[in-house]
């Protein structure tokens, strides 16, 4: 498995996607769903994941909290 050098985040509150990029510079990729709007890029010449997609952020982040009987509060920063 490949180091991770570098990690970008990008939320967009209005729209409530949260985008994830591996390594220093994103990459053409391939986007393959993981699980219900959640897309893993793969790059299509080594198979590496180079990001991911998570579409209904806030809603999948409090479903995994509950899941784990966390409390389910959160805010975004602007």
């Amino acid at each position: 498995m490949a180091k991770i050098n570098k990690l970008t985040l990008g939320y967009d509150p209005k729209s409530d996607i949260l985008e994830v990029t591996i390594g220093p510079k994103a990459h053409k990729a391939v986007s393959v769903e993981k699980e219900d709007e959640v897309f893993l890029r793969i790059h299509p010449g080594t198979g590496e994941l180079v990001g991911m997609t998570i579409l209904g952020f806030r809603h999948y982040l409090a479903d995994k909290l509950s899941r784990k009987g966390k409390p389910v509060e959160f805010s975004v920063a602007r």
